[in-house]
């Protein structure tokens, strides 16, 4: 009853809204108003998955919110935003952490439905969608460093990339990004940007993109 407001009326509003065009995007757009308009609502639904009354959201937690707005993310996934978002390193996250999150997701899913361009609800390798999609989320790759993420996030090897699928495959990108960054020499050229690791920096680097 708690996330009635926000998941039901919500969506009955956008369903209102779809003359022609992507109804993901406008219900996601819709979402992404009310909730940045409406804390009440969005700490009601923190609260509902809080079992623990703690404050604070862990994985199983966090997975659980994020299904309820029909984002069903792997644990994977999920643990890889968590990690995103967890600026105290605990493992968990505040409300204001996962608001954050969510803003977050909401905005690769921008960029998703913006490049659906036939409305199918998936990014389609062969014709783009997906490399312009991971554009317009901030990413620039070489075509070997993109297909081996693309591969990596298409368990299913149907050449297409669902919704969370490619928030999945942001999250891993960012992660990468923010470790390279920490590894990165200050006043570096942005035209000729490298790092240099060592074995162990290597394994440290792997395992904070997980």
């Amino acid at each position: 009853d708690l996330l009635m407001p926000l998941f039901v009326k919500t969506s009955l509003v956008s369903l209102s809204l779809i003359v022609a065009g992507n109804p993901f995007y406008t219900i996601n757009r819709t979402f992404k108003n009310r909730i940045m308009s409406d804390d009440f609502e969005l700490q009601k639904w923190f609260s509902e998955v809080d079992k623990d009354e703690s404050g604070l959201l862990e994985s199983i937690e966090l997975q659980q919110a994020l299904k309820q707005a029909t984002l069903h993310f792997t644990m994977m996934s999920t643990n890889m935003m968590l990690k995103l978002f967890d600026e105290d390193q605990q493992g968990k996250l505040s409300f204001e952490q996962f608001k954050k999150l969510y803003s977050w997701i909401l905005e690769k899913i921008d960029a998703f439905v913006v490049h659906d361009e036939d409305n199918s609800g998936a990014l389609d390798l062969d014709n783009g969608e997906v490399l312009q999609a991971v554009i317009s989320a901030g990413f620039r790759l070489d075509s070997h460093s993109f297909n081996a993420a693309f591969k990596a996030y298409d368990p299913d090897c149907d050449q297409t990339m669902s919704r969370t699928e490619f928030v999945g495959l942001c999250a891993f990108l960012t992660l990468c990004l923010n470790t390279f960054c920490s590894f990165r020499v200050h006043n570096a050229d942005p035209e000729n940007d490298k790092i240099e690791l060592n074995f162990c920096q290597f394994v440290y680097a792997c395992a904070s993109c997980k």
